[in-house]
C-alpha cells in the first residue's frame, strides 16, 4: 500500500511500508520517534534520514566511506542480533552530518554511526566505545578521522 507523508524538506514523499525502517530504541534524543525513511539526494553523497510521523524531525546522513576511507569498527554481537544481521551484505553504514552555515564548515558524526539492515528494515544508532572517534569530525578533512590525529 502507498503512502504519502509530508517533509520539511522534500515536500509530499509517496512511500511504502517496506521503505520503512525501524528503530526499535529510537535515535538518541528521539527515543519515542522509531519510524525513519532513508531518501536520497539526487546528485549529492548526502541522504536524508526523515521520520514517518513528524515531519519536522530529519536528519543529513551519508556513508562515511566515501570521506573516510579507514573508518572502520566492529559491531558487537548484541547489536547484530538486535538488528536481526545474518550477512554483512544487508549492513548499510549512515552517520549524522551537521551543516550550519556553510557545507565546507559541516561536521560528521563518527562515533555514532547509524547501522541499518537493509533487508529486515531495522536500524540503531551505535554509540561507539572509548571515543574511537570524533562526534565532530570536520566532514571535508583530509586528516586521519580519529581522535587525537592518529
Amino acid at each position: 500500500m502507498n503512502m504519502q507523508l509530508q517533509t520539511t524538506r522534500f515536500g509530499v514523499i509517496d512511500y511504502s511500508e517496506e521503505d520503512i525502517y525501524y528503530f526499535e530504541q529510537g535515535i538518541p534524543g528521539f527515543k519515542e520517534e522509531q519510524s525513519y525513511l532513508l531518501i536520497t539526494v539526487e546528485e549529492s553523497p548526502f541522504m536524508c534520514l526523515q521520520s514517518t510521523t513528524i515531519e519536522n524531525i530529519s536528519f543529513i546522513v551519508t556513508s562515511p566511506f566515501d570521506f573516510f576511507k579507514q573508518y572502520e569498527f566492529t559491531l558487537p554481537q548484541n547489536i547484530q542480533e538486535e538488528l536481526k544481521l545474518t550477512n554483512e551484505t544487508d549492513v548499510k553504514i549512515v552517520n549524522i552530518v551537521n551543516i550550519r552555515d556553510v557545507l565546507s564548515a559541516a561536521t560528521i558524526n563518527l562515533g555514532a554511526p547509524i547501522v541499518l539492515n537493509t533487508r529486515e528494515r531495522l536500524a540503531v544508532q551505535y554509540i561507539l566505545p572509548d571515543g574511537q572517534y570524533a562526534i565532530h569530525q570536520p566532514l571535508f578533512n583530509d586528516l586521519v578521522a580519529k581522535k587525537g590525529g592518529q
